[in-house]
């Protein structure tokens, strides 16, 4: 059955986030399959040390990763900005 291999750069997830990547991507095959393969579907998490894994010519770090992750939180948190009224006019 499904063996999914996913590669990340080290130190980017916790054993906690690690667990959390295993049963999502085990949830997402059972969501197409259905619950009787879940028994059967194997994860494997791989990690490359920092700076061993580049992208477009340049290294990909832990820190540049987490960098990343932190801004893209911060900005799904922050308030959408506002909406200019639409502007009318009677000919």
């Amino acid at each position: 059955m499904p063996v999914i291999n996913a590669t990340v750069v080290a130190g980017t997830y916790d054993a906690a986030e690690k667990g959390e990547l295993i049963a999502g991507f085990t949830n997402a095959v059972v969501a197409v399959k259905g619950e009787g393969v879940r028994p059967f579907v194997t994860v494997l998490l791989n990690e490359v040390d920092s700076g061993d894994w580049g992208g477009g010519g340049d290294r990909i770090t832990t820190e540049l990763v987490l960098g990343a992750i932190a801004a893209g939180n911060e900005a799904a948190a922050a308030p959408a900005p506002a909406q200019a009224a639409p502007v009318t006019a009677d000919v």
